[in-house]
């Protein structure tokens, strides 16, 4: 269905007709799949009298929220509250806290002229209410001090953010102009240079509305990093061709790709070989482990020395093409995607043909389809290729997850632990070389798929949250 709409977060021009609320329809952007009522309306911001008890409790759980957020952070002043309407819970627990604040009304703030920074910016009901997400998130942007918290209270978010958007008439609510998903909020925020962005329901027992809390990060807009993490270990045969063709990638929209290696003490010499790489290109980040701990293992500690606003994992072998950068990267770049995954099926069922090891291979083959069905069925997800290498994700989606795998079963933890955190994740053909055990491949055949088979079930109701980071708050809800 094509309109005049163009979407606030990817600028797509195309959206799917979902269904109709009284005299507007609810349409869905085929790019990031944002919901949007058109035509839009001036939001009044008033409870009706059967929500008032109900919205009562929120405001007094939200404003408690807050308050605790920002004892945390240790601000005490320059607080502002953008509402268009009262917030006298929000008041009188800043008042207990002895927190100074200012309060502007929608229209005041995004047509006001005082650039005078503040120390956080708290939108109440505003942010899925307004006509104009991006006028008020770039405002936000420009005043709030690098490193100040952006709180958003008062959304319509369903439980942890799972959706794509408010998916029946019955849920919409005649002053919404957006239904805001987690993948498409987060997609928002960073486009004008937040991160760190959490739920205060995270971790914890589900509460009337979360808190959204995120962080001015100060990132420039034309910096846009793609961070490729490299596990090696005993790849002396094809690491450095690997490397030279990452090197001498470029990749549109890309303005810096920062390689992170991380060598597990090789025995075959791929451990001097990295040195000597390092050695000639001292921008190369190189983690040189002191023992082989896994392929997980090594992912987990190239991720925390990743500072692009993508990621990427890049295997040290042949099997993958360096030349699908592009295809994978685009629908991060533009705000349509979050995670991407590069799926290696493109009509044949066997993307493993080892010469010579014929029947080996149709045991991997016949293995990989019973795990994908068994990761389709528990996670309701369709995918052709869950446990593909390419992953490649917005480094925003690892925040305030928690990591333990370190072989092969991490694929099904990262994979699992982001589906659940809300991302649903595209696929992309990209094209793929199987190599066979013989050419070191280095799934142990009778160890690795029990590890996979435990993964899968392990987090299905495991909560995937770093829960003792300090960014999240938590009170009681009150009766």
């Amino acid at each position: 269905m094509n309109n005049d709409f163009t979407c606030p977060i990817c600028d797509w021009p195309e959206t799917s007709y979902q269904y109709h609320f009284k005299d507007a329809a609810i349409l869905r952007c085929n790019g990031c799949g944002l919901s949007s009522r058109q035509p839009q309306v001036l939001s009044t911001s008033e409870a009706t009298t059967t929500e008032a008890p109900r919205l009562q409790k929120a405001r007094v759980l939200e404003a408690a929220l807050c308050g605790d957020i920002l004892k945390k952070a240790a601000v005490k002043s320059g607080v502002l509250i953008i509402s268009n309407q009262n917030e006298p819970q929000l008041i009188k627990e800043f008042a207990s806290l002895n927190i100074e604040f200012t309060q502007q009304n929608e229209t005041e703030f995004t047509a006001g002229s005082d650039d005078s920074i503040v120390e956080c910016v708290i939108l109440c009901s505003i942010v899925d209410t307004t006509t104009s997400p991006n006028i008020v998130m770039e405002r936000i942007s420009t005043i709030l001090k690098p490193g100040a918290p952006l709180l958003i209270v008062g959304t319509r978010f369903q439980r942890h953010l799972p959706q794509t958007g408010l998916t029946n008439n019955r849920n919409w609510q005649a002053e919404l102009n957006f239904a805001f998903s987690r993948p498409t909020l987060q997609l928002l925020l960073e486009k004008h240079g937040f991160g760190e962005i959490a739920l205060t329901s995270d971790g914890t027992t589900s509460q009337f509305r979360p808190v959204i809390q995120a962080k001015a990060m100060g990132r420039k807009a034309n910096e846009r990093r793609l961070s490729v993490i490299m596990p090696v270990y005993n790849e002396k045969e094809t690491f450095s061709k690997v490397l030279s063709l990452v090197k001498k990638k470029q990749v549109e929209g890309i303005t810096d790709i920062e390689i992170i290696i991380v060598e597990s003490n090789s025995t075959d010499g791929s451990r001097e070989a990295v040195r000597e790489e390092v050695a000639q290109q001292p921008n190369i980040k190189a983690i040189f482990e002191d023992r082989p701990r896994g392929k997980g293992h090594a992912v987990r500690e190239g991720f925390k020395y990743a500072t692009g606003e993508i990621i990427l994992i890049q295997d040290a072998d042949l099997e993958y093409d360096i030349d699908d950068y592009d295809a994978l990267v685009q629908p991060l770049l533009s705000y349509r995607q979050c995670f991407v995954l590069g799926t290696r099926h493109s009509g044949d069922w066997k993307i493993r043909k080892f010469a010579g090891q014929e029947a080996l291979a149709a045991v991997l083959n016949v293995g990989h389809i019973f795990f994908r069905m068994l990761i389709n069925l528990l996670y309701a997800q369709s995918l052709s290729d869950p446990f593909t290498m390419f992953k490649v994700l917005r480094r925003e989606c690892l925040y305030n997850l928690y990591f333990e795998c370190n072989r092969f079963d991490f694929d099904h933890e990262l994979l699992i632990k982001l589906i659940k955190k809300g991302y649903k994740p595209i696929e992309i053909p990209i094209n793929y070389n199987s190599r066979s055990f013989a050419e070191g491949k280095k799934v142990t055949f009778w160890k690795d798929p029990l590890t996979w088979l435990v993964a899968d079930f392990k987090y299905l109701h495991a909560n995937p949250f770093n829960t003792t980071s300090s960014s999240i708050a938590s009170v009681t809800e009150p009766e």
